[in-house]
């Protein structure tokens, strides 16, 4: 008798296969949030300037936008962002007793250390999103 190496069960071999397939996907999934989170913190850091070009370039691109077409959507979007950044302001001294009634109505819900990690959340959202105008 010759000796063979032994070779696995085809259940092995299909359940390492199913492992790989599923570790590909998990470093994938973990990958792409990534790249998406950074992606996010950029646009965030760059205040609405950011998110405005962001859209022009989009549009630029999806549209398929010729040269002279592209100065006039960059004129329109322009404007659009001055009005809308007037409509914040005008609406923000509002937003923020919102905001805060509603932090007033949720600190007796929670215990101390919950409180604290609200604390610490409204404070990287300050920080992120820049103080209120």
């Amino acid at each position: 008798m010759t000796d063979h190496p032994q070779t696995p069960p085809r259940s092995k071999k299909i359940t390492g296969m199913i492992a790989i397939l599923l570790l590909g996907i998990a470093i994938g999934t973990v990958g792409t949030l990534g790249i998406v989170r950074s992606r996010m913190q950029k646009l965030a850091a760059g205040g609405p300037d950011s998110v405005r070009k962001v859209v022009e370039r989009r549009l630029v691109r999806r549209l398929d936008l010729r040269q002279d077409q592209r100065s006039e959507v960059a004129r329109i979007l322009e404007a659009t962002h001055e009005r809308l950044r007037t409509v914040k302001l005008r609406n923000q001294p509002e937003v923020n007793a919102i905001l805060k009634e509603s932090v007033q109505q949720l600190e007796p819900v929670l215990d101390d250390k919950q409180e604290e990690k609200l604390r610490q959340i409204i404070r990287k959202l300050k920080a992120s999103f820049g103080p209120a105008s």
